[in-house]
């Protein structure tokens, strides 16, 4: 089987994407205090939960929607229009998306709404470094992967650093912008545990126009040291040329991913749950899976189901 040209970066995309302790949650709706309105009296807070390849969970908590008929939210250009999900008070409700790329929800009678969606906002620099372009329309709230080391902001953000067994750091942004983050993301198997106490946190104010991060706390100390190990490596790879993100044919993913449609149609949620893959990095695979005609796809129920085509039985048995 062919490998994937891009495989230099595989190790760095295998560090740790668990879901975040509810403490930390507590923390980043805490960071949330004033209200930000749009379009009308309703007030928007955006969360951006970022993974190891630059994709982004981006929720949308939208309150004081008391009164109104229909509300426009916008959404990052990166959205993943089948990863949208619209809550209103709790519960799934229908949406529609503008020519101009705006969600617009009718909310009569509604007291609040969540949206969530997942957008590519990042791309791979060298294989080392993650740079992420977002452009929240309100005040937001990034929270980096476990244990990355954050080299570069812009924009003036509150910098809060939760310490728990693992890292996280946490960027406050007070309003609405375009910002760029630069990360790396450390290798390694931690795990996130209920804690017995609270965490540790520590909070440093940006300075104006942005910085070049080279230490955050003592907890996150071997995480910097290997950000500045790869910058070191990064420095002396410049005049190398940088790989392609793109593929070769088919790699062990893509045969994981066909072998879990051997036994009939699967929805993207149980492909990214068997197979252990982002649901972001599933997507992206299986939309190249459609376009060779190895993999067939449509809704059912409102569900975005795949299926193998005569042509991917026939591809699935030759790669046996």
């Amino acid at each position: 089987m062919k490998e994937c040209v891009h495989s230099r970066s595989i190790d760095l995309k295998k560090a740790c994407l668990k879901v975040l302790t509810t403490a930390l949650l507590v923390l980043i709706l805490s960071l949330t205090l004033q209200a930000v309105f749009v379009e009308g009296k309703y007030s928007v807070v955006s969360r951006y939960i970022l993974y190891e390849d630059g994709t982004a969970m981006v929720t949308l908590f939208v309150s004081n929607i008391e009164g109104e008929n229909v509300i426009y939210l916008p959404l990052e250009k990166g959205y993943n229009q089948y990863t949208l999900r619209v809550l209103q008070d709790s519960i799934p409700s229908p949406f529609n998306i503008t020519s101009d790329g705006r969600l617009m929800i009718e909310v009569s009678g509604v007291t609040s709404v969540i949206v969530e969606y997942e957008a590519s906002l990042g791309t791979l620099i060298n294989d080392s470094i993650v740079e992420v372009n977002l452009n929240p329309f309100t005040q937001a709230v990034v929270v980096l992967p476990p244990n990355a080391a954050l080299l570069y902001f812009s924009g003036k953000p509150q910098i809060d650093v939760e310490s728990n067994g693992i890292t996280n750091v946490i960027l406050s942004y007070s309003e609405g912008g375009s910002y760029t983050i630069k990360f790396v993301p450390i290798p390694g198997g931690a795990t996130v545990t209920s804690p017995s106490k609270p965490p540790t946190q520590q909070t440093t104010q940006a300075p104006a126009g942005g910085g070049m991060i080279t230490f955050l706390v003592g907890g996150s100390a071997i995480a910097v040291a290997v950000a500045l190990l790869l910058l070191f490596i990064f420095l002396r790879r410049r005049g190398e040329p940088i790989e392609p993100e793109m593929h070769v044919g088919l790699d062990e993913r893509d045969l994981k991913l066909l072998k879990i449609l051997e036994r009939g149609e699967v929805s993207l949620a149980e492909l990214a749950k068997e197979s252990g893959l982002n649901k972001s990095v599933v997507w992206r695979r299986m939309k190249r899976l459609s376009d060779e005609g190895l993999v067939e796809q449509r809704y059912e129920k409102g569900k975005l189901v795949f299926k193998l085509t005569v042509k991917g039985i026939k591809k699935l048995k030759e790669l046996k």
